[in-house]
């Protein structure tokens, strides 16, 4: 069996990433491999609405900094900065960080093939049917476009 030497970790601004970060660099400290960090932005006006704002669920960010963010450089500097603090909350200087644009499952598959990664870690949830119907999940697109090995972290509301 090929020892696995890059698992790629995408993250999202939900509230859980933490926990997604967690596990997949336990699963990747085991395996001895290179880890990276990835978020990929979407439409700068994804961000800001007011409908659901992903970078809420993110410590450190206040429905007040949306509109600052709400510009491209803005969203860099502010994914760049979340990136850096899940880093540094898992205690490894060597992690890499990658940030993309464009669709996130596409993005998710090029940046894993851009690596060479071994292994995909991503969370699932749901915010509702409607928005599963309307955008499709992120998670079953990179499921079924995928040979890499997919480790699936599911995310339940607390009640």
């Amino acid at each position: 069996m090929k020892k696995t030497k890059k698992v790629l970790i995408a993250l999202d601004y939900d509230t859980s990433a933490q926990k997604v970060a967690n596990l997949g660099f336990e699963i990747a400290n085991s395996m001895q491999a290179e880890i990276t960090l990835m978020h990929v932005l979407a439409d700068v006006n994804y961000y800001s609405s007011t409908a659901f704002s992903p970078i809420i669920g993110f410590m450190g960010f206040n429905e007040t900094d949306i509109a600052s963010f709400a510009k491209e450089d803005g969203l860099k500097d502010a994914t760049t900065n979340y990136l850096s603090k899940v880093k540094q909350k898992l205690g490894d200087e060597k992690i890499k960080i990658v940030i993309r644009e464009g669709d996130f499952s596409n993005e998710i598959l090029e940046e894993a093939q851009k690596l060479h990664a071994d292994f995909i870690v991503m969370g699932s949830h749901s915010r509702s049917w409607l928005n599963d119907i309307l955008m499709g999940s992120v998670v079953e697109k990179v499921f079924k476009n995928t040979n890499i090995p997919l480790m699936i972290v599911p995310i339940k509301k607390e009640k």
